[in-house]
């Protein structure tokens, strides 16, 4: 059977998962046998729809395949269309396939786009929407499109001696962020910098900020953003064209780079700062610090709010999960940062905390205290991870990602980044959701 990647001639044998030829993985229609990208929605055999997988026992997993990349990257990479994207320290976008297949999808016209965190549009898998990755630089925001990589877009440019805010180096959190119908980033005009959201078939809005100087965001989920200055949280509803902002507690400062490990461990490139959203509310996020230790505070956006702040231990690491929401790694317990407040996911035993830890199908992807081995715990028994990676530690890794089909693992040493897939079989029958609920 032909594999589904339309520039790809190759055939894929009944039950493998991925293109031996092209690297491209697949998932295959439980009806009539063909196989698909596994983030279809329906069949392109008999046009059956592909509902989402159930997946066997943790303890499955198997041996991972590894990856040695030659290249170098600051920002964590991010899984979409089947693939892990990575976008380099010389200006080049990347994909990588499960089986290890490496192909360079892109070369962006200037580096300068690879220093600020990426986005990717739209930012939910189930989608039907084509996905873009979204970088920007002073003077442009480009998307590139993630299904045909000779499909881009110039979204934005600023006029005259205008120009856009973003990360000139390393380890700052000024972006570009995905909202439901387009992208949002910061401009400056005049020595006065604006809030400009971009709906991808529409005309840009602008809204002044009169405040200090932004250091994080803008940061998005629906139809909500989020950006703050170094004492203040905003939010803007697209909806309703408002922008509302309040003050933190005098104590808090909010993270303007990354801090030092000791504080807490920020997998590279995310930024710490979230909203998340639901039918009912919508609730963000900010990391920072109060004195010497890591906090976050936690709001629901409404006319009048309150801030929740909660202390986390010395050098917890915080990732993205299975939605892209923020994760704490708190040892005994996940926090998961969500729209209805934060919540726990024990782990069923004790994980070093200062390296990644990420909910999966009802069980943990983590390290064991000692000896700092990769493991899966829940349901109070646990089993360690066969790895090949090299120097696994606090200083090297760059979190775990969950896809479609289990998790990965990314670790950056020197030039070279490592990744470690797993996949988890699937079975048929009632599918369950990333967290086994």
């Amino acid at each position: 059977m032909k594999c589904p990647n339309p520039r790809c001639d190759a055939s894929i044998l009944q039950g493998h998962s991925y293109c031996s030829s092209c690297g491209c993985p697949v998932r295959h229609c439980a009806k009539c046998g063909v196989p698909n990208r596994p983030e279809g929605h329906w069949c392109r055999g008999c046009g059956a729809e592909l509902g989402p997988e159930e997946f066997r026992e943790w303890a499955d997993c198997g041996s991972p395949q590894i990856a040695r990349l030659q290249y170098s990257t600051w920002v964590r990479p991010r899984f979409c269309q089947g693939y892990l994207w990575f976008l380099t320290t010389e200006g080049e976008i990347h994909r990588v396939s499960p089986n290890g297949h490496g192909q360079c999808w892109n070369h962006l016209p200037e580096a300068s786009f690879a220093r600020a965190p990426f986005a990717i549009y739209p930012d939910e898998a189930s989608s039907t929407e084509e996905p873009y990755l979204i970088v920007l630089k002073s003077h442009e925001v480009l998307a590139i499109s993630l299904i045909n990589p000779r499909r881009t877009k110039s979204l934005y440019r600023p006029a005259g001696n205008d120009f856009l805010v973003c990360s000139r180096q390393e380890d700052r959190y000024v972006a570009v962020a995905a909202w439901s119908r387009g992208v949002a980033f910061l401009e400056s005009s005049e020595g006065k910098q604006k809030l400009v959201v971009v709906p991808f078939d529409g005309q840009p809005r602008k809204q002044d900020i009169d405040d200090s100087t932004v250091v994080v965001g803008p940061a998005a989920r629906g139809d909500s953003i989020c950006f703050c200055t170094s004492r203040r949280l905003y939010w803007y509803q697209v909806a309703r064209g408002e922008l509302q902002s309040a003050d933190f507690p005098l104590e808090f400062h909010a993270f303007d780079f990354r801090p030092r490990l000791e504080v807490v461990n920020l997998a590279p490139g995310v930024v710490p700062l979230t909203v998340e959203t639901s039918a009912h509310s919508s609730y963000a996020y900010v990391f920072g610090a109060i004195g010497d230790r890591g906090h976050y505070l936690g709001a629901r956006l409404s006319q009048s709010i309150d801030f929740e702040s909660r202390m986390f231990s010395p050098g917890s690491f915080v990732d993205l999960g299975v939605r892209n929401e923020l994760c704490v790694n708190a040892s005994k317990e996940v926090w998961v940062l969500t729209a209805e407040g934060t919540r726990k996911i024990s782990c069923g035993l004790e994980l070093r905390n200062s390296m990644p830890a990420v909910p999966r199908n009802g069980v943990v992807f983590g390290f064991q205290d000692a000896p700092g081995a990769p493991v899966v715990c829940g349901a109070g028994k646990s089993e360690a991870l066969q790895s090949n990676l090299d120097d696994c530690n606090e200083h090297t890794l760059m979190g775990w990602i969950p896809h479609v089909r289990g998790v990965c693992l990314v670790a950056r040493k020197s030039e070279e980044l490592q990744v470690a897939w797993w996949e988890i079989p699937a079975n048929s029958g009632k599918a369950r959701t990333a967290y086994g609920s």
